[in-house]
């Protein structure tokens, strides 16, 4: 599956890049919003759920609620940064700054295991 999804994904940047005006968006998010694009289509609807699920509860264990939503919104939504200050009613510094810590402390569980 995962090789799949690596062969759609960069066959997709290969075919379009041409079409992407790099002065208007990011090159690298645009690359990483197909690969979750392609990820999410790939799952079922059980599967994503099931994903999701696990993946709030693990946060929550951890007592990283705040983080877990606003990273939630951000990946398994694809909301930018400017989307979810909104939402929440705060800075994009803000957003920003959990999202940084959310993605430092996953780094430390998978790092430690």
């Amino acid at each position: 599956k995962s090789e799949e999804i690596l062969f759609r994904t960069f066959t997709h940047i290969w075919n379009q890049y041409s079409s992407v005006d790099v002065s208007m968006q990011n090159t690298c998010l645009w690359m990483v919003h197909i690969a979750r694009t392609f990820c999410f289509e790939s799952l079922s609807k059980e599967e994503l759920l099931r994903v999701k699920d696990q993946w709030l509860l693990f946060m929550r264990e951890r007592g990283w609620n705040e983080e877990a939503e606003i990273l939630g919104y951000a990946f398994f939504k694809g909301m930018s940064v400017q989307k979810i200050a909104e939402k929440f009613n705060c800075s994009e510094s803000v957003v920003r700054k959990q999202l940084h810590e959310a993605v430092n402390y996953l780094k430390k569980e998978y790092v430690a295991k």
